[in-house]
């Protein structure tokens, strides 16, 4: 099998069926990035996107392996995988490093006044599901590892407080971070 069809045969065991739908997003440099939509993912009502080809990307602080991003929420609204793969395919250089808040420029959706995300683990995932998930040698090069980090939707005062140092305060705030009509909690 590929690279792709290692990953998404992953992701795919993961939810239990098939992607219901994939949409693509063409880069600048010709690369594409894909995002597969696993709607009632973990649970009825529920939505699972998870990115692909953001891996296969170029960026000096990815040493010890490459991001792809999963989102989860409570909707059934694909715009919300979709916005994965449009931040994949749009930020250049971001690390995507735990913690990072990235700006969408608008809510995300309709049903919600969301506009940011912050990079986390995959809480949906057990470590040895995001972490590695093509199972690559112990010491493969950083290109042949991938890690998914989690993006979780947020409101632009959380955004604003997180990147003021209150991750940690936001993260034991108790919010529902698969909550996508949640109030702001800082």
């Amino acid at each position: 099998m590929t690279r792709v069809e290692d990953f998404v045969s992953h992701f795919d065991a993961l939810a239990g069926k098939i992607p219901a739908n994939i949409y693509y997003q063409d880069r600048p440099d010709g690369n594409r990035i894909s995002a597969l939509v696993y709607p009632d993912v973990p649970e009825n009502g529920m939505l699972v996107g998870v990115t692909y080809g953001l891996s296969l990307l170029d960026n000096p602080a990815w040493t010890r392996g490459r991001p792809e991003l999963l989102i989860g929420v409570k909707s059934t609204d694909h715009r919300w995988a979709r916005a994965a793969g449009l931040l994949a395919a749009n930020i250049t250089g971001c690390p995507f490093s735990y913690g990072t808040v990235l700006n969408f420029g608008q809510p995300i959706t309709d049903e919600s006044t969301m506009d940011h995300f912050v990079v986390f683990a995959p809480t949906l995932l057990d470590e040895a599901d995001f972490l590695n998930v093509l199972n690559a040698p112990e010491g493969a090069p950083a290109q042949d590892v991938i890690h998914v980090a989690g993006i979780y939707p947020i409101h632009a005062s959380e955004a604003a407080a997180i990147s003021d140092g209150k991750l940690e305060e936001f993260w034991k705030s108790g919010a529902d971070l698969y909550d996508v009509t949640r109030p702001a909690v800082l």
